[in-house]
C-alpha cells in the first residue's frame, strides 16, 4: 500500500511519506482555542504535525503547487463540513451502498469530518486532465451523496489537510489497481483536455509515426483510435492509448496524457507549426498606409487589422492566444508587418 505525503506545517515545503496510522503528532491535540489562532499554528514554521495530501508533484520532495504541479495520486481526501460527529457519520455510511468505501475517518476541526481513500498503487495525473479525473473519482466514490456538507476542497490538489490522532478505520480496503485501471480506461476515452498541446491533423501525425516507428500503430488514426503507446519500447498492452487532437490519452503507463510535443518532439510541432503560419501568409503585404494586401487568386483585397484578422482564421489559424504566447493570428501578423 502507498504511504501518504505530508508536510509538518502549513509554511514547509519539504514532504514526507508514511502510512497514516503510523504517524503520532506531538503534542496529542492541536492548538483549538479559537479559529485564528489555530490557522496561525498551522502556519508557524516551528508546528510540528502533519498536514496530508493525496498527491505527490513532479518534484516529489517539495510540497505540491503551481509551480510543482501534481503528477502522481495516491489517494483522494474529503472534507464533509456540516456539524456531525464520527460516530454519526459512521453509522450513516454503514447504513448506505457504499461501493467503494473510505479506507479512514476522522473528525475536523470545524465540527465535520474527513474521509480517506487509499490507492493500492499510485495513479498518474495530468495537468490537462486533471478536472476531469477528479470528477470522474467523485462520480465513482459517489462523493456528493455519502455524507451532506462536502467541501471543494477535493477540487484541489494542492490541498494539505490537518490530520487528527482521533481516527477510525471503516474497513474499506484501499481502492484496487484493478478498480482504478478500469476506472482510467474509462476516463481516458472522454477525458476533457484543457489546454493540452498543439493540435496537428491525424494524417500528418500518423505519417510521421509509420516514419519513426514503422508498423507499430494498426488500423485507423482518428479521433477516438485506441492502439498501443507506441512511442515506449516497454509497452505491451495493444490498446492502452486513445488518440486525442492533441495528443494521447493513456490507461497505463506512467502519464494520463502525452502530447503530440512529448512524443514527436517540439521540433516537429514547432516545424509543422511554422508551415502552417508560411503557407496562410503567402501573397499577403503591409502597405506603408497600414493596410493589408491578400491575393486570392488574381484578385487583390485591401484589408484593415481586424478584417486581416478574420481572414486568417478563414485560411486555418487559431485565434487563441497558448499559454502565454500569441495566437497564430498574431503570428502571422507581425510575419506580414
Amino acid at each position: 500500500m502507498n504511504p501518504i505525503p505530508y508536510i509538518q506545517n502549513l509554511s514547509r515545503k519539504e514532504v514526507g511519506e508514511e502510512a497514516p496510522w503510523l504517524l503520532t503528532p506531538t503534542p496529542a491535540d492541536p492548538v483549538t482555542a479559537n479559529k485564528a489562532a489555530h490557522n496561525k499554528w498551522k502556519s508557524d514554521p516551528t508546528t510540528d504535525w502533519f498536514f496530508l495530501s493525496g498527491y505527490l508533484g513532479a518534484n516529489p520532495q517539495s510540497r505540491v503547487n503551481e509551480a510543482n504541479p501534481a503528477v502522481w495520486q495516491r489517494a483522494f481526501i474529503a472534507d464533509y463540513d456540516n456539524n456531525i460527529s464520527k460516530a454519526d457519520a459512521e453509522a450513516m455510511l454503514k447504513g448506505r451502498n457504499v461501493k467503494v468505501k473510505p479506507t479512514l475517518i476522522h473528525p475536523t476541526i470545524s465540527g465535520g469530518v474527513r474521509l480517506i481513500w487509499l490507492f493500492e498503487e499510485p495513479v498518474p495525473i495530468s495537468e490537462h486532465t486533471q478536472k476531469s479525473w477528479l470528477e470522474e473519482l467523485a462520480d465513482k466514490l459517489n462523493l456528493k451523496k455519502l455524507l451532506p456538507g462536502l467541501d471543494a476542497c477535493w477540487e484541489r490538489t494542492g490541498q494539505y489537510y490537518e490530520w487528527r490522532s482521533d481516527w477510525a478505520e471503516l474497513r474499506g480496503d484501499p481502492v484496487s489497481s484493478v478498480t482504478l485501471a478500469g476506472w482510467r480506461f474509462e476516463h481516458a476515452k472522454t477525458a476533457s483536455i484543457k489546454d493540452a498541446g498543439y493540435a496537428v491533423p491525424f494524417e500528418v501525425v500518423a505519417a510521421e509515426i509509420e516514419k519513426r516507428w514503422p508498423g507499430k500503430w494498426t488500423g485507423e488514426f482518428l479521433e477516438g483510435s485506441r492502439g498501443a503507446r507506441f512511442w515506449d519500447p516497454q509497452a505491451d498492452n495493444a490498446t492502452a492509448a486513445i488518440v486525442r487532437e492533441s495528443g494521447m490519452t493513456c490507461f497505463t503507463g506512467d502519464k494520463s496524457f502525452v502530447s503530440w510535443g512529448e512524443i514527436l518532439g517540439r521540433g516537429f510541432v514547432e516545424q509543422y507549426r511554422n508551415d502552417r503560419i508560411g503557407g496562410a501568409v503567402e501573397q499577403v503585404y503591409f502597405t506603408s498606409s497600414g493596410a493589408y494586401l491578400f491575393q486570392e487568386g488574381s484578385a487583390w483585397h485591401e484589408l484593415r487589422v481586424d478584417a486581416a484578422r478574420r481572414r486568417l482564421h478563414l485560411r486555418g489559424l487559431s485565434l487563441v492566444p497558448e499559454k502565454g504566447t500569441p495566437s497564430e493570428v498574431d503570428k502571422a501578423i507581425a510575419v506580414i508587418e
